[in-house]
């Protein structure tokens, strides 16, 4: 499984970002938290957890 490292606060050059994906509607994510503008887990999150879950 890949791991990825964690980007330091300092290193982004904005707070916000926008996620995309070609099945869900993009998102526009607070890089800082990792967390969608509107509040609670990222709907893709959920999706890439949720298909960790069956793989194990």
């Amino acid at each position: 499984r890949v791991k990825y490292p964690l980007v330091q606060p300092q290193e982004f050059d904005s707070d916000y970002s926008y996620v995309w994906s070609t099945s869900f509607q993009g998102e526009i994510i607070d890089a800082r938290c990792g967390r969608p503008v509107t509040g609670g887990t990222s709907l893709i999150s959920k999706v890439v957890l949720l298909s960790e879950y069956r793989h194990v």
